[in-house]
């Protein structure tokens, strides 16, 4: 049978999350009259980046995440502003901002109509499912599985357990995890006993730790493990279907 439901990561796998963060970083500044710059958008990422690590290994409840890493900012940067107005400045522009990554919509289209498909996020629900409709996703998947509705965060076995339910019990052998963080996507696939493929758009070495079952710096290459599993034909010309492969 091959794998027919996929679970699919949301941002940095279908959505432009580097993008949409950008937007969202320097809209809430304005809100917030702080005057921002590269420098300060630096500095963001690399704290919430840390502080998101924090909450996949359950040392901070998310709660307390999406507030302090605002209060860390303005700490660093010494400015006096309010962390919590700042954090929901932020989720209501992160809201409105769901560019897609490029093969996003073209994977999909060819996926839904041989495979369940399902996402799996650890994103904030109140802008996710927003973001889902407007980048119009939703039209694809037949599950959406946010941590703070399910209750538990990716890597949690947990959250791949209450995602199986949700999609149906099907045969773990038939699913496949697609997400771009290792830590998140891949280590919580292999802790659920799934396998698993790491989307790897900017070629990045594969460091020592956790494998996943295949690698693909592609989304065509997605669709096309997908379908060759199905004994499928590519949904793409055979020349271009040729060059498509995923690496074990």
């Amino acid at each position: 049978m091959g794998y027919t439901t996929i679970l699919l990561d949301a941002d940095g796998t279908l959505l432009d999350f580097e993008a949409a963060q950008r937007e969202a970083f320097f809209a809430a500044m304005r809100r917030m009259k702080v005057p921002a710059g590269e420098e300060m958008l630096a500095r963001y990422d690399r704290i919430n980046h840390m502080q998101w690590k924090r909450l996949e290994r359950g040392e901070v409840t998310r709660e307390a995440m999406l507030a302090e890493r605002y209060a860390l900012l303005f700490a660093e940067c010494g400015l006096e502003r309010d962390p919590q107005a700042a954090n929901r400045a932020y989720g209501d522009a992160l809201a409105e901002s769901a560019p897609l990554l490029s093969g996003a919509r073209e994977l999909l289209e060819a996926l839904s109509p041989v495979a369940y498909l399902a996402i799996i996020t650890n994103g904030v629900p109140r802008s996710q499912h927003r973001r889902f409709a407007l980048s119009g996703i939703d039209r694809y998947v037949r599950q959406v599985l946010i941590s703070g509705e399910v209750g538990c965060e990716k890597p949690d076995p947990r959250f791949f357990r209450a995602a199986l339910e949700r999609c149906g019990a099907p045969d773990p052998r038939e699913v496949l995890v697609v997400g771009d963080s290792l830590s998140a996507d891949i280590a919580g696939a292999a802790a659920a006993g799934l396998d698993s493929c790491w989307f790897n758009p900017k070629k990045v070495p594969l460091p020592a730790g956790v494998m996943p079952t295949y690698l693909a710096s592609d989304l065509r290459e997605v669709a096309a493990l997908v379908y060759r599993s199905q004994q499928r034909s590519l949904p793409f010309d055979s020349a271009e279907a040729r060059k498509l492969s995923c690496q074990a």
